[in-house]
């Protein structure tokens, strides 16, 4: 018998690592260059939408990222957004 997702489902993909900026063909953020930083239509908060591709294997990437991985990927740091620590 099977049953739908329980509570501790749902609980695991809410702690779910958020998707990181990188090449997964290529293994590494060396090569890539953001198309595209947007926000969300949805207005989730900390969320953005963005668009990169790799110049050494050609792979283009679309998805949503938190903005903690934006500011990593793009070296912009803003007073008051992110984690703070």
């Amino acid at each position: 018998m099977k049953t739908g997702p329980t509570f501790g489902d749902a609980e695991k993909i809410l702690q779910a690592p958020a998707p990181e900026i990188h090449c997964s063909e290529c293994n590494t953020a060396e090569y890539l260059t953001m198309e595209s930083i947007q926000a969300l239509s949805s207005k989730r908060d900390g969320w953005m939408a963005v668009d990169y591709s790799c110049g050494k294997c050609e792979s283009y990437y679309a998805h949503d990222v938190s903005v903690e991985a934006v500011m990593a990927f793009t070296g912009v740091h803003l007073p008051g957004v992110g984690a703070s620590g």
